[in-house]
């Protein structure tokens, strides 16, 4: 294999077998079907069919073959498809730097078409080369039409690159920069010695470093599922051609955990076999992978069958959720968003095929998502969707209602009155709540100002809330802005969990009250209690949870116990309220168990803050 005259088809061979490989895998894998994928492709196929020509061109120049016409034809089968490559690398890369403007289109392809049309003329015009009637070729010449074409080419390839290096990642660039300098001293080589073995060889390393850089997408070694990026892409195709599938979401708890992932690369490989699925599998979160029907080819029944097998066998939980194409959803992350909306209400282990009711019910989840960023964006302390409503509470002592809880509602114009277990959660999650509760804080202010007859209203706060060291600023402020007193404002909240939570909130506590405001301990009976992290809590007023006052209610001993707890916190200095009181054993119940403040449906369900005047 020689620089010089002497030909070798061997690289010409090498590099036609290798473009078939590259489009084999491109196939194999999933590629985002750009225009960007459009010039590589294209690039393959115009160095398939140049080294497919430089091998003919060898044989016919061969004495046996020899004829004017036909080296004519093989060596603009050579040539043109090499020109034709130049051209869609400065197009590519122009689209990677997004660049690629109409007018930067036409003059590539102008500037290319004319070196074509030159190259094509060039044994006429006898400035490149020559070939005479019996085929011979002359090349006297190291300035060709093509040499010209490859420096115009290595030109705008460089300010194209380096002109825009800062769009481009860096390690990218110098890689390509790389592969591309190699390249250009093979041709440089290779055109000293007037020799074309390894032409195509030197175009074909740019296109490798392309795919391997930019365009593999490969698989995930231990699952063999694609990711999220070629989920996007994907199912992007399929929602453009308006193909029917059935999309099945399958959430699988732990699934990539190291101390289960040989375990689950089993049950994985397993589940493929046994429900017969041959398309693309996608992972789009470490726990969540996707699989893609035609709708000819589902079926559920076989799906929740291979499953259902591999709990038994894997003790693997999952969440499945089928649906069919969803008219309204315009994106792929429409329907992630969608299947982490319906896991939510789902147990383990169970199947659901997604209807219109679960649709329309996500739909309204984004609607108030929007709407609650709208409400924290703006910023207004007065905002209209926000509601402010009130349950009074009876003080025993006084026989009368003398305070009340503040609560929160939504009211949007699309759905009305949405309640708080549908937007408190969400609104805790994106971390919504604290403008949410500033705007409470201000409407119940605002009535206070209004009605100094009530003796306080409470809001409530979260932990989360109480450990930002603005909190303490951010009420503050709220309530400067009207004429009345700290103590007028009772804080709620939940007890925490950790002891470096603790630590702050009783600080915040502390700095508070010497202000005058009260504190409430929210739910006092579900989940975790801390007796002595509640002690060390300066806190004026326990609340009894609904579910203690049921649990008295079951037997005396359950009496007693509740009845026990109120005594030990009425003797430490607390005072007590009930709260889920709803008909008059409730209320005797409460009364013998010491009880200072009641609260619940028996006297009123939570009402606007603007008819709390009737009860006081």
């Amino acid at each position: 294999m020689k620089f010089m005259g002497d030909y070798s088809f061997v690289l010409d061979a090498a590099v036609l077998v290798a473009c078939i490989v590259l489009i084999i895998l491109s196939k194999a894998t999933y590629t985002k079907k750009t225009n960007r994928y459009k010039y590589f492709l294209s690039s393959i196929i115009s160095l398939m069919i140049a080294a497919s020509a430089n091998v003919f061109y060898h044989v016919c120049v061969n004495e046996s073959f020899k004829n004017g016409v036909i080296v004519y034809i093989a060596k603009m089968a050579y040539y043109i498809p090499l020109i034709t490559v130049l051209a869609l690398f400065n197009l590519y890369v122009a689209d990677l730097i997004e660049l690629g403007s109409k007018a930067f289109e036409r003059f590539v392809l102008g500037s290319y078409s004319v070196f074509i049309l030159l190259t094509m003329i060039e044994p006429i015009t006898t400035f490149g080369y020559n070939i005479d009637k019996e085929g011979n070729v002359d090349s006297p010449y190291y300035i060709t039409v093509f040499a010209a074409a490859y420096v115009m080419y290595l030109i705008i390839l460089a300010i194209n690159l380096y002109g825009h290096k800062n769009i481009v990642v860096k390690r990218i660039v110098n890689s390509v920069a790389i592969v591309f300098t190699i390249s250009i001293i093979i041709i440089l080589i290779q055109a000293i010695f007037k020799g074309d073995s390894f032409t195509c060889f030197a175009f074909f390393l740019p296109i490798l470093a392309v795919f391997v850089l930019l365009h593999s997408n490969s698989y995930d070694v231990d699952f063999g599922t694609l990711d999220f990026n070629a989920f996007v892409s994907y199912f992007g195709e399929i929602l453009q051609k308006k193909e029917e599938v059935v999309v099945v979401n399958i959430y699988v708890e732990n699934f990539t955990t190291d101390m289960y992932i040989k375990k689950n690369k089993i049950a994985f490989q397993k589940f493929i076999n046994d429900i017969k699925y041959n398309n693309f599998v996608f992972k789009i979160t470490e726990d969540r992978m996707i699989f893609i029907y035609k709708k000819s080819e589902f079926d559920a029944e076989r799906i929740m069958n291979c499953f259902n097998k591999l709990h038994e066998e894997y003790q693997l939980d999952q969440k499945t959720v089928f649906t069919t194409n969803i008219e309204m959803f315009k994106s792929a992350y429409d329907y992630q968003n969608f299947y982490e909306f319906i896991e939510t209400r789902m147990k383990y282990n169970t199947y659901r095929m997604c209807n219109e009711q679960d649709i329309y019910a996500y739909i309204n989840n984004q609607y108030i998502k929007q709407e609650l960023n709208d409400i924290v964006e703006r910023g207004d302390l007065n905002d209209k969707r926000i509601l402010a409503y009130c349950q009074p509470v009876l003080d025993i002592a006084k026989n009368r209602y003398t305070s009340a809880e503040a609560l929160m509602r939504l009211k949007l114009d699309k759905i009305g009155l949405v309640y708080p277990d549908v937007f408190i959660p969400m609104a805790e999650e994106f971390k919504y709540i604290h403008k949410l509760s500033l705007i409470i804080l201000n409407k119940v202010c605002a009535y206070i100002s209004e009605n100094p007859k009530i003796e306080r209203i409470s809001v409530n706060f979260s932990i989360d809330e109480l450990k930002d060291s603005k909190f303490c600023d951010d009420i503050t402020s709220v309530i400067s802005r009207y004429d009345i007193d700290y103590g007028k404002i009772a804080i709620e909240i939940t007890e925490s969990r950790t002891l470096d939570d603790f630590v702050i909130i009783k600080d915040r506590i502390i700095a508070l009250k010497k202000l005058g405001f009260k504190f409430y301990l929210d739910d006092f009976g579900t989940g975790y209690s801390n007796f002595e992290r509640i002690m060390g809590l300066p806190i004026d007023i326990i609340k009894f949870d609904r579910s203690l006052v049921i649990f008295a209610k079951g037997n005396n001993e359950s009496k007693y116990m509740i009845s026990n707890f109120a005594d030990i916190f009425k003797r430490l200095g607390y005072d007590i309220l009930f709260e889920g009181i709803e008909d008059e054993t409730d209320e005797e119940m409460c009364r013998k168990m010491k009880a200072d403040y009641l609260q619940g449906y028996k006297y009123s369900k939570p009402i606007p803050i603007e008819e709390l005047n009737r009860f006081l």
